[in-house]
């Protein structure tokens, strides 16, 4: 059975360490990247399983990225969570009109992170 691929994009270096290790742990095969430009490049390389997406980020931020990943067509069915701070209506609203699967806030609950990924990639096909 081949390893299920996450991205991580997020420009704190303490989330993505702390996701890496929790997501390595479960047997996630986990590449990342510190802003969503990085993401994009990185997307040209490998098409995950999943994408875990930081809004508040230097370069390109998430919304930005949602919105040139969104366009691609090759990209599309690749399930995206926003991973954020900003919890406000309006961020949850716009991320939902741009194709996210989920939304959870920060700081993480550990748990709750590898249920929805447990949930999100065991029904996808790789």
């Amino acid at each position: 059975m081949t390893k299920k691929e996450v991205l991580i994009i997020d420009d704190s270096n303490t989330s993505l360490v702390l996701l890496e290790s929790l997501l390595k742990r479960y047997g996630y095969k986990v590449i990342s990247a510190s802003n969503g430009m990085q993401g994009l490049d990185l997307l040209k390389e490998n098409t995950p399983d999943l994408i875990f997406l930081d809004l508040k980020m230097p370069v390109l931020d998430g919304f930005e990225f949602l919105e040139k990943v969104r366009k691609n067509g090759d990209y599309t069915n690749i399930p995206i969570v926003i991973l954020s701070a900003a919890t406000d209506s309006e961020s949850i609203k716009r991320g939902v009109e741009l194709g996210v699967t989920d939304y959870l806030s920060k700081p993480l609950d550990p748990e709750q992170v590898i249920e929805l990924t447990k949930s999100i990639l065991s029904d996808r096909v790789t």
